[in-house]
């Protein structure tokens, strides 16, 4: 009895002390990003997500061995339908060699093997040979809990319901995170067309979902940083952007100031996102506009 004593009065002080914590990190009661700065961060994260981090983190040792091609695209430059088609075959390599770094962070990676084999795929050939992170089937999870994250700040109740808003809102902003962690790279890789869900969505965040989701794929079979690329991935960030903008206003009407407080904002550091303060969006920023533009 002592010991469960001890250990329930430790569990308390360690609830206690990480809350205490938030609050000393956290500014009180953050205020919402505006469209321009959705707009901002969205281009950095998908710039970091995208290129940045695979290009000069986790694919050093490739993009060295053919870094005139990766700096090509990490310059914005358009690749011909040949460089495009020998990219997108490396990159998929490195996102093959990174897939236990991935699991450890986001345990929605779903892994498939031999994907679309009687499909074409978007470098003149036929279906994802290989075992792959499948980025479509992962995000849709995340997308999946990201909704059942929002539902639980709605739903909850009794004497602990401020501290499960607390950390369902920020559940939901490193799903609302993750699922452009796994799109962000789908441009580059090697893959087969979209293939649209079997009933059409009907809540507003999923709707945005497929958006994002479609022109995407849209830009996967693009030449890299193409115009084709460039129009399907502004689609595609918009639509991001506006899903951002959806938790946000929901997660603000649910909480309260303190409880906003300790939560913190989209890509704080209690949802476990990246630090992405010394990234920059240097392809194809979206100045001037407001979040859903493209």
């Amino acid at each position: 009895m002592r010991v469960g004593r001890f250990l329930f009065r430790l569990g308390l002080a360690a609830i206690a002390g990480g809350l205490a914590f938030a609050a000393w990190r956290t500014p009180y009661d953050p205020p919402p990003y505006s469209p321009q700065e959705v707009t901002h961060w969205v281009d950095v994260i998908n710039e970091a997500s995208s290129v940045i981090v695979p290009h000069k983190t986790l694919g050093k040792k490739i993009r060295y061995e053919h870094r005139g091609l990766f700096e090509k695209v990490e310059k914005g430059l358009e690749l011909s339908e040949t460089e495009t088609a020998e990219y997108r075959k490396l990159y998929q390599q490195i996102i093959f060699n990174n897939q236990f770094f991935f699991r450890s962070y986001d345990h929605q990676v779903t892994i498939l093997d031999n994907v679309g084999p009687d499909l074409a795929n978007n470098i003149g050939g036929i279906g994802i040979i290989g075992s792959h992170d499948h980025h479509d089937v992962s995000s849709r999870a995340n997308l999946e809990l990201l909704k059942g994250n929002l539902a639980r700040i709605d739903t909850v109740s009794g004497a602990f319901a401020p501290l499960t808003r607390v950390i369902s809102a920020a559940k939901a902003h490193k799903n609302l995170t993750d699922i452009m962690l796994h799109l962000g790279t789908a441009p580059q890789t090697v893959s087969v067309a979209y293939v649209p869900p079997v009933a059409a969505p009907e809540d507003p965040l999923s709707k945005e979902y497929e958006i994002l989701l479609r022109e995407f794929k849209t830009a996967q079979f693009a030449p890299m940083n193409s115009p084709a690329y460039v129009n399907a991935l502004h689609a595609a960030l918009g639509a991001y952007d506006r899903m951002v903008l959806m938790v946000q206003e929901h997660v603000r009407s649910k909480l309260s100031p303190w409880e906003r407080t300790l939560a913190g904002r989209w890509l704080s550091w209690q949802s476990l996102t990246p630090p992405l303060g010394k990234y920059k969006a240097y392809r194809f920023p979206r100045e001037g506009q407001g979040a859903g533009q493209s």
